[in-house]
Parts: structure tokens; sequence; C-alpha cells
């Protein structure tokens, strides 16, 4: 090994079998490994373009809680599984991402943008967790939203995405150790990105459906069991509207109604 500085005053560690310097200290404090310009970077670690060993880039290893905790990535041009980011416990990988994009939570090997894997031995409780929540420190109020799932396409070339469908869940009361009701509330869109409530679960289990701007336009489907069951339809939430049911055929032609 060799030490030496260039013409622009940087710091270099030479290996006597390479011309360029393996490690580089530029004059601006910046770092190089594997690059003799870091460029804006604190630290630049570059892997040639030739090597297609797979080895990591940067790695970090503690065994303070246990052997095999890691922290790395590589990147591997010459494999179809490269990975850029690799978190590992004494039990495998728990996290990577690959050069694709996808995602594994629990997997090495994600099919999709984002894999959630549970390798637990399987039962009623175990599979693949995901969870949306809120939490600002204070209460959740009735009707704060606990988290909510978007579906976004492109409306235009110029990739301008927008939201046509989403599903929510609102507390439908103040929670407290006794108290953690929700409803389940489905939007969806027929317009210009103009999303209506169209059904709702709510937490009593009662399906709503219809238009929500007025009780007497959404209806809701219930079933009860006291000392009968009971398969309950509502057309309308208001008790002062009428209720009838029509089933209408083709051209929306009504052949039956049940008032």
């Amino acid at each position: 090994w060799g030490i030496g500085v260039n013409a622009d005053g940087d710091l270099g560690f030479h290996n006597s079998f390479e011309a360029t310097a393996s490690i580089v200290m530029a004059d601006s404090g910046n770092v190089g490994i594997g690059t003799d310009d870091p460029d804006d970077n604190r630290l630049s670690v570059i892997q040639a373009a030739s090597d297609t060993s797979g080895k990591a880039a940067i790695k970090a290893t503690g065994t303070a809680y246990g052997t095999n905790k890691a922290l790395w990535a590589y990147i591997n041009s010459g494999h179809a599984d490269r990975v850029l980011f690799d978190a590992e416990n004494s039990a495998g990988t728990v996290m990577r991402i690959r050069a694709d994009g996808n995602v594994g939570i629990g997997t090495a090997s994600p099919a999709v943008d984002l894999d959630i894997e549970d390798t637990t031995t399987s039962s009623a409780s175990q599979g693949g967790n995901l969870r949306l929540g809120s939490n600002d420190g204070a209460v959740m109020a009735s009707g704060h939203r606990l988290g909510v799932l978007e579906f976004a396409g492109a409306e235009d070339a110029s990739n301008t995405m927008t939201v046509g469908a989403r599903i929510e869940a609102l507390a439908d009361a103040t929670w407290s150790a006794s108290e953690n009701g929700a409803d389940m509330v489905f939007y969806t869109t027929d317009g210009d990105a103009a999303q209506n409530e169209h059904m709702r679960i709510d937490a009593e289990g009662l399906i709503h459906f219809g238009d929500f701007d007025a009780a007497a336009s959404h209806g809701y489907i219930s079933k009860e069991r006291a000392s009968e069951y009971k398969f309950n339809i509502f057309t309308s939430s208001s008790s002062t509207t009428s209720r009838a049911m029509t089933f209408n055929i083709r051209s929306n032609v009504e052949a039956m109604r049940i008032d």
C-alpha cells in the first residue's frame, strides 16, 4: 500500500497493484471508496461495472444482540435478482429492495411491488400483516380517519395521478379503553375526480348503500338473530320516506313492487 497527495490536494490510499487510489479523502472532506472523485457526497462507494460478484458495496454487521445482524447493500448487474438494500438478522433477510423496485418484507424474493410474508407457523392468527394507523398523541374522536387505501391512475401523458376510488376506516365514536368502534367506507368516482361514498359497513355490521347526501336516498341491509333469523333490506334510512322495494327488468321497467 502507498499514501499520496495528488495535484488537487486529495489524500489517496493506493493498493500497490492499482494506479487509481482505492480510498480517497478529498480536500473538501468527502471520502470515496472505489473512486478518486467522491463528488458532493460525504461518502461515495463505487463498484466497477465489471464487478458482478454480488459482493456488498456497503455492509455493517454487529453481534451485540446475536449473530449475523447486518444492514447492507449490493448491486450485481450480472444477476436477475440484484439487490439495492438488504436488512438481515440471524434468521435471514427481513427486508429487501431489489433493483427492479420490488420490496420484500419477510422475503428475499419479492414477487410484486410490495410483498409481505409471515414465515412463522401458519395459524388463524398468523399471515402477512399491513397496518395503517393514526396516532397524534390524542384520543381518536368520532369521524376521525384511522387509515385510507387509495387507488389511482394517470389521467394524462404528463403522469398526473388521480385517485379513482378509496377505502377508509373511520372511528364512529370517541375511542377509549372500552370503545373502539369503526366504520369501513367505500368511495368511487363518476366524473372529474369527484369521489363519493357509495357503500359503508358500520360498526354494528349494517351495510349501507346508495346516495349518502341525504338519509332518504340511501338504504341498508341488516341480518339479525333474536328469536329467529332475519334478513332485512331497507331502501331508505329515513323513517318518514317511502321504503318501497321495486324490481325492474330491461329498459328499467318496473316488474314487481313491495310497498
